[in-house]
């Protein structure tokens, strides 16, 4: 079984995320790592040098230079990575908790409103209550 692993760029509204940059190789996520902190240098022109996931990571971080980075699994699971807008990167993921956590609040409210619709409607037009 595979895991796929993206950059996602966190200074965008929405974030934006990478082509796959690496298929659970832990070697080509620790070379998009390095590129990503300035371990390794990214090469001016990567299509000349670099193939395959490497390539992919190095196109996408000279996009995005200075921005708040993590790396994310198709899972949707992120990880931070040192060196790139840590704290602005927590926060941005705090705030896509919030939103989440707020959508879904909506919906249950919706919900529940629907069903006090339904029921005074039912209870309008005399139909009996159904029960589960």
């Amino acid at each position: 079984m595979s895991t796929s692993f993206y950059f996602e760029c966190l200074d965008h509204q929405p974030s934006i995320t990478s082509d796959e940059i690496s298929q659970h190789d832990d070697h080509h996520v620790q070379a998009a790592i390095r590129m990503a902190t300035g371990a390794d240098p990214i090469p001016d022109d990567p299509y000349e040098v670099l193939q395959g996931f490497e390539l992919e990571a190095a196109v996408f971080l000279r996009q995005h230079p200075d921005c708040p980075l993590v790396l994310i699994d198709e899972y949707g699971n992120r990880r931070l990575i040192p060196g790139r807008g840590e704290d602005k990167a927590r926060a941005a993921v705090e705030r896509a908790i919030a939103f989440q956590e707020a959508q879904q609040g909506r919906f249950e409210e919706k919900a529940a409103d629907a069903d006090r619709r339904a029921a005074a409607m039912k209870a309008l037009l005399g139909l009996p209550e159904m029960t589960p």
